[in-house]
């Protein structure tokens, strides 16, 4: 077993651990139908946060070769992947009948999400800096990045619903746009 293998089955446990979260609070939310109205935001947020916890682990496997071995890595992964576990904890409510409408728990809770997906993000490219691999090896990953940033902070700031769906699906979309663009050698 290499160090990264061992690295990696840790992240790969938090990770999966995140998504059990967002996906066992949205199961529990449609078992609640008669007393919480679901809405499109929430789930939309859990939706985002899945792409960008799955995004993460080709963000680990490009820095397999680069990575050092030790509790530091471990240390700093571990970090970065606590901190995502955070943020898809607070997805969903922990009880959903506590809300008539999931509406008011996506704005009480968007921007600490949204600030721990970027926070989680800057730590991984930070952390690939450090290492000697570039976040941003081409120009157009520079543009996407800016573009994935400012449409966050703007989630974070937007206090209407409509504008703030519609920006969501951009951000959601952002991911297999990406990949197909990846994969196509764009």
């Amino acid at each position: 077993m290499s160090a990264f293998d061992l690295d990696f089955s840790l992240y790969s446990l938090l990770l999966g651990l995140a998504l059990v979260q967002v996906l066992s609070g949205l199961v529990q939310t449609v078992q609640s139908p008669d007393r919480v109205k679901m809405g499109w935001l929430t789930p939309l947020l859990g939706l985002f946060v899945i792409l960008d916890l799955t995004s993460f682990w080709t963000i680990a496997w490009s820095v397999r070769d680069a990575a050092p071995p030790g509790f530091l890595a471990l240390l700093y992964g571990l970090a970065v992947m606590g901190l995502y576990y955070f943020a898809a904890s607070l997805v969903f409510p922990t009880r959903p009948e506590d809300y008539a409408n999931l509406d008011q728990h996506f704005f009480r809770y968007r921007r600490i999400v949204i600030g721990a997906v970027i926070g989680c993000n800057l730590l991984a490219w930070t952390g690939q800096a450090l290492i000697g691999v570039n976040p941003v090896p081409r120009v157009q990953d520079a543009a996407a990045i800016t573009v994935w940033l400012v449409s966050l902070l703007a989630l974070m700031l937007l206090r209407k619903p409509k504008p703030l769906l519609v920006l969501l699906i951009f951000v959601i979309a952002i991911y297999p746009v990406s990949g197909a663009l990846s994969l196509a050698g764009l």
